[in-house]
């Protein structure tokens, strides 16, 4: 559904419907003309043809219009997401190294010799 003419469909419902219009104006005012078609007996004006036209590129502008929002807004969902899960890991990163464990209580204290304390001043 992408391409590079995003509103083609929007141009091309204007240029139907200014056809339309024009010719339906062009035939009120001069009357019953040569642009038309025999269906079943009747004669219909080609202008009736080309607002069927301006309603089936309305309707696929509108469609792609609305495919893409929606596109757009399933990406701005997955990158906030990404961003979300890059900035809260629950999952660590690595084993942490043994200096930086500060899950277990620190070790007790070692037994000194009274002769490892430091001198008295007097």
């Amino acid at each position: 559904m992408e391409g590079n003419n995003k509103d083609m469909n929007l141009f091309l419902a204007l240029f139907w419907l200014i056809c339309a219009v024009m010719l339906l104006v062009y035939e009120h005012t001069v009357g019953p003309t040569n642009f038309r078609m025999r269906v079943a007996g009747s004669n219909f004006s080609w202008a009736w043809l080309m607002l069927l036209l301006v309603l089936y590129n309305l309707q696929r502008w509108w469609r792609i219009r609305s495919y893409r929002a929606k596109q757009r807004a399933l990406t701005l969902a997955r990158n906030y997401q990404d961003s979300k899960g890059q900035r809260h890991s629950t999952v660590p990163s690595g084993t942490p190294g043994p200096n930086f464990d500060f899950t277990d209580e620190p070790p007790a204290p070692s037994d000194r010799d009274i002769t490892d304390q430091p001198p008295m001043n007097h």
